[in-house]
């Protein structure tokens, strides 16, 4: 008969119990210990607008809280040091901190945050302004603005806010072009996400002297003396390098003579030398950036461009060498400075050949698909390098082949334009007669005649072609030659920036 001890087997079971309670216990514990909010941006929110959370543990995240108790339809990005959500409707009025709910319980944010309640003080000047001049909007809540509306009821321009030449919270600062409507009393909105407009009140607007247009230009920031970043020296890039950047310009280092396991961060040259942004203090650099020869970091919000403007910007990590910096960022230019009419160059932009260094190459690295003698490559007074064509090209002709830097893939490439910047000596012709055919990853796109316009006055203009003519679905374009093919050019046409950009 076996005997069975009552008391033992109870002792055995509270231990067992004490146990899974224990374990369970520590295992919140863990994840209290893991799950933590570092900061929100922005601090103001409006329905629609996307909110960051960065911090430890996210991803064990299982609903997040706005004010007023109102739970995100909508997580975007849930990754274990950042989430990116959808702010939902109907926020609370009353500023307070954002909850995560996760496995263990609410993590509570230590900032809080508030619904925007953008409004107008007063315009500066403050009653009439006229077009090729600053207008200034001073007011509240001002951040998450997407355009400025100006309607005359007749006709109506809207300004993105990349190209404001200021936008912080207080304060939009835009130049009125020269298609500005008119009138004695035109109405300025302001425009939010999901469509949401703030009348901001009306202007006297009239017609002024000058004209021009907003570029969108990349310029050189740094171009000095190569530095060899090593083992997390610093390149200091002086404040006043940013006094005209605006959110969503884009910073680009060039980068050549790398090391082992490289490594970039862009940081703050001042107090604890902390990065630009969490994620920039530290970063790898990855192949497609050693390919391209740079890597870019986008500026995202007004917190880091107010770091910029403030301290300037420090360039370190390990072993690369920057040979340039520069800012890629929307400027104003008068129309009678040079007369040129290019599209810009955007951080969308994928360029197929270029004459700029790329890495170790450049579409002018190879004369052997062309007569050597017909091809100059100009650098002219601002440091663009481009392709001349300096005798006539009767017969089929290669004027440009190649494509050794990998351009990655393209989602739908019908949604695309083809671009080629051209400039045509002024008292030359014959132009419109070559026959010319694009070729972009081995694919021929057939055009023919009236490929170039017969002239350009001097002048370097952008011509464009849409894609879905002959393209459409997902592209690999990788290593694969791009191109340009024809017969019958004339000498006398400068080429550059063969690329697509997104409609």
């Amino acid at each position: 008969m076996r005997i069975i001890n009552k008391p033992l087997l109870l002792t055995a079971f509270c231990v067992l119990l004490l146990y899974c309670f224990s374990s369970c216990k520590d295992e919140h514990e863990e994840v209290n210990a893991t799950t933590s909010i570092a900061s929100i941006y922005p601090t103001v929110v409006m329905e629609g607008t996307t909110l960051q959370v960065t911090g430890s543990g996210l991803d064990k995240t299982l609903r997040v809280v706005f004010p007023g108790d109102k739970v995100a339809d909508y997580v975007e990005t849930k990754l274990d040091q950042m989430l990116l959500v959808k702010v939902p409707a109907n926020i609370g009025p009353e500023e307070s901190p954002l909850i995560l709910v996760t496995p263990s319980g609410e993590i509570v944010s230590r900032q809080t945050l508030r619904k925007a309640s953008p409004r107008i003080n007063y315009f500066i000047p403050s009653e009439e302004v006229t077009t090729y001049n600053e207008l200034s909007i001073v007011g509240y809540d001002f951040l998450l603005s997407e355009a400025i509306c100006i309607d005359n009821g007749k006709d109506k321009m809207v300004i993105e806010a990349i190209d404001f030449i200021r936008k912080s919270n207080s304060e939009i600062k835009i130049h009125l072009p020269k298609e500005t409507p008119l009138g004695d009393a035109v109405n300025i909105y302001a425009l939010f996400p999901n469509q949401f407009e703030v009348n901001l009140g009306v202007m006297s607007i009239s017609q002024g002297e000058g004209g021009g247009h907003w570029v969108e230009s990349e310029q050189v920031i740094y171009s000095g003396e190569s530095k060899n970043i090593g083992s997390w020296d610093n390149l200091i890039i002086a404040k006043e390098s940013f006094a005209k950047a605006k959110v969503e310009d884009v910073i680009r280092v060039y980068i050549d003579e790398i090391g082992d396991s490289p490594q970039g961060a862009l940081k703050v040259p001042s107090g604890n030398w902390s990065g630009l942004t969490e994620e920039l203090g530290c970063f790898d650099i990855t192949s497609s950036d050693i390919a391209a020869g740079y890597y870019d970091s986008t500026i995202s919000n007004e917190e880091m461009l107010n770091k910029l403007l403030s301290h300037g910007l420090a360039i370190s990590g390990q072993n690369y060498t920057v040979t340039k910096v520069t800012l890629f960022t929307s400027v104003w230019v008068d129309d009678n400075a040079d007369g040129d009419s290019t599209d810009p160059i955007t951080e969308h932009t994928i360029i197929l050949n270029d004459f700029e260094p790329t890495g170790d190459h450049n579409s002018g690295w190879d004369h052997s698909w062309t007569d050597s003698e017909a091809t100059e490559f100009v650098v002219d007074e601002k440091g663009n390098t481009y392709m001349y064509i300096a005798k006539d090209l009767p017969g089929d002709s290669w004027v440009i082949n190649c494509n050794h830097v990998d351009r990655g893939d393209v989602i739908d490439i019908e949604n695309y334009v083809i671009k080629l910047d051209i400039k045509i000596d002024e008292n030359t012709t014959g132009f419109s007669s070559a026959t010319m055919q694009f070729v972009i990853a081995d694919n021929w796109c057939w055009v023919g005649e009236n490929f170039f316009p017969e002239t350009t006055g001097g002048k370097w203009v952008t011509i464009r072609f849409d894609a879905a003519n002959w393209l459409s679905g997902n592209l690999s374009i990788g290593k694969i030659t791009c191109g340009l093919f024809g017969k019958g050019i004339p000498a006398g046409i400068s080429i550059d920036n063969f690329r697509l950009d997104p409609q």
